[in-house]
């Protein structure tokens, strides 16, 4: 995925659309809710090495529908209230925050961060979840994603 960025050349594949392509299939079901706790997890961990691409990272503010798919998506997977899909989900939610790839675009990574900032409900949510894995000493890797996308919003 580090080199993703098409090469300018006769016969070279364009990994954008690859890649777009694969982010669109993984949106369809859109957090169905007869998926397996397993395949959710999968899912969001697929969309979260996706968009650590320079391609990946520019599409969920250019890729027409990512934003609102994505949305749902993630808002239902929280809701199976389930450690494994939300630390999934969470992690993917900071590779939109924060590039990780090379001779990255600061405007689009501003975007980013305020399209996923945008929702104080959403917020609210994220930090009740962080308050009660906090309280109950449950959760690790829920609380260390969560500061992670604390971290990076800031």
């Amino acid at each position: 995925v580090l080199h993703a960025v098409t090469q300018d050349s006769l016969f070279s594949e364009n990994k954008e659309k690859l890649i777009n392509n694969a982010i669109t299939a993984l949106l369809s079901q859109e957090g169905d809710i007869t998926a397996s706790i397993a395949e959710l997890e999968s899912q969001f961990q697929a969309v979260r090495r996706l968009v650590a691409s320079k391609a990946g990272f520019l599409a969920f503010t250019q890729l027409p529908k990512f934003r609102e798919r994505l949305g749902v998506k993630v808002v239902k997977a929280l809701k199976r209230n389930n450690d494994g899909v939300t630390h999934a989900s969470i992690d993917m939610l900071c590779a939109l925050m924060c590039p990780m790839h090379d001779d990255y675009d600061l405007r689009q990574e501003q975007l980013n961060k305020a399209s996923l900032l945008s929702s104080k409900k959403f917020l609210e949510n994220l930090l009740e979840k962080f308050n009660s894995h906090v309280e109950y000493g449950t959760g690790a890797l829920v609380i260390s994603s969560l500061l992670d996308f604390l971290t990076f919003a800031l």
